[in-house]
Order: C-alpha cells, then structure tokens, then sequence
C-alpha cells in the first residue's frame, strides 16, 4: 500500500483517526531479540526475516541492510548491500535465473566493444562516476544503452534511468552481476555472456578486444 517505510515516530497533532500508523504488520519483532526492528512494516520485517533464517546474517546487520536500502521488499539488494560492506556470502544467497525478456531479440544489448576503460571500469586515473555525478564502488552500466548509473542503496539513479527509459538490464560494475528490472532479480543468459566477459576483461585488466 501507501504506507511510509520510515521508522514510525510519535503520530503529529491533530492526525487523522485510522492514518497509516495504525497499518497492519507494523511492530514485528523477530524471535524475541529486542526491538532493533520494530519500526519496520511488514515487507521490511519479512526481507529482514529471510536474510537472518535463510540466509544466515545476524539479526542486527540484517535490520542495518534493509534500513540502508531504498525497496524494503528487495531482498537480493539487501543481500548485495551486505556483501559490499564485506558480509560473508553465506552461499545461495543471490538467486540468478534464465531472463525470458532476453529471449526477445527485439530487446537490443549494446555491442561488448562499446564497454570502455575510466568509464565501465577502473583505469589509471579514472573510475566509473554515476551519469549524475555520484561516486561509489556500487555503479550499474545500462545493457541498453551503456549509461552508467548508483544502484538502489546511494540515490538509485539506475532504477531511475529504468523508469525513464524502460531499459530492462544493467550490470554491476562492482561484481559484474546482471539485474533485469521487468524480473526483479538478478539473470543469466546466453545473450549476457560477451558483455559480461568484455566487463571482466576490463575490470581485472585482460582487454580481450585488443583495445
């Protein structure tokens, strides 16, 4: 629903009877373990659920990652916000499946010979920068089009540029992971491979294309 993610504070004077602080799955606790996580709604409340049953974080990192992260329901980016901040991948954490939009050759990828040096991966002098300017390791280059932007967890221009352009996968420049955003999860597909291989030559300093 409408319902605000932000901790719950103290509803202000004069609010209306029956607003959104009374919304159902407000206050879950987990198991006991303190209130850590009771400003949470129930989308939170369950990704947090998920990352300490599943997947085995600790309650307190679990409840520190999905409050970091813009989409309380994304449970693959609070994995990825763990794992960049030097969690353990506690294995199978991050599902990947067959992108079946990746089946339509209608939808372009950019040609692999367009991924270049300083802009889709560190070269001497030079780092990937977000389209709008904001630096962190966390980057995502649009397959579409090749416009790099931050992910979910810095202003989630990516998602933004998702929105605006309806281009459907990107790649972390981080770890090189692909994210369709019509699947809502991470991807594999045959059509992915050059592209990834051309980013993993970049980044670990093989350039395959001879370039």
């Amino acid at each position: 629903g409408a319902s605000s993610l932000a901790p719950l504070a103290s509803p202000p004077a004069g609010s209306a009877p029956g607003g959104e602080g009374k919304g159902k799955g407000k206050r879950v606790a987990l198991g006991g373990e303190g209130d850590a996580v009771t400003h949470f709604d129930a989308d939170a409340s369950q990704t947090v659920r998920t990352l300490v049953e599943a997947f085995g974080f600790s309650l307190e990192k679990a409840a520190t990652a999905v409050d970091s992260i813009g989409d309380k329901s994304d449970l693959n980016a609070a994995v990825q916000w763990l794992i960049d901040r030097g969690e353990e991948d506690h294995g199978g954490a991050v599902e990947f499946k067959h992108c079946p939009h990746l089946d339509d050759p209608s939808l372009p990828l950019i040609d692999a010979s367009l991924l270049r040096p300083g802009t889709h991966a560190p070269s001497t002098g030079a780092q990937p920068v977000c389209s709008h300017g904001c630096e962190s390791p966390e980057q995502w280059v649009c397959l579409q089009c090749g416009e790099v932007n931050c992910g979910r967890y810095l202003n989630a221009h990516s998602l933004a540029h998702h929105g605006a352009t309806g281009h459907a996968t990107a790649a972390s420049l981080a770890d090189l992971s692909v994210h369709c955003y019509l699947c809502h999860g991470y991807v594999e597909h045959p059509r992915l491979v050059p592209l990834v291989e051309r980013l993993r030559a970049l980044k670990f300093g093989e350039d395959a294309f001879g370039g």
